[in-house]
């Protein structure tokens, strides 16, 4: 949670009140500082933790805290490069189960297919 809306969350200003944070007061320039200097301070920039997670994406929200999550299927029948093509997924094929995971349930007319599931 960022009670002050200056880009770093509460817990961190706590953390760094002997820098001078206060997780009461908005305090975008040394915020700025900060993230420009989070290499020399021995912190990972935005750019490197998500170079970190090559495998999975993260998604960073806006300065508002909304996040999006785009996941889009595509389907190939070859697997040759450039072969992939959109697949929808559409209501009602497409739910959020209780434990709050995206399922897609859907048919294939082709003998043997390859869907890849892409996320931003």
């Amino acid at each position: 949670m960022d009670t002050d809306s200056d880009g770093l969350n509460d817990a961190a200003e706590v953390q760094f009140a002997a820098l001078g944070f206060d997780w009461q007061v908005s305090q975008p320039a040394l915020v700025n500082t900060l993230f420009d200097n989070a290499e020399v301070a021995g912190l990972y920039t935005p750019a490197q933790v998500q170079a970190l997670h090559v495998d999975m994406p993260l998604i960073q929200g806006d300065e508002a805290g909304q996040f999006t999550l785009t996941i889009g299927v595509e389907k190939s029948v070859t697997l040759l490069p450039g072969s992939f093509q959109p697949f929808p997924m559409t209501s009602p094929q497409t739910t959020i189960n209780a434990e709050g995971n995206l399922e897609f349930q859907f048919n294939s007319s082709d003998d043997s297919a390859f869907f890849r599931l892409g996320a931003e």
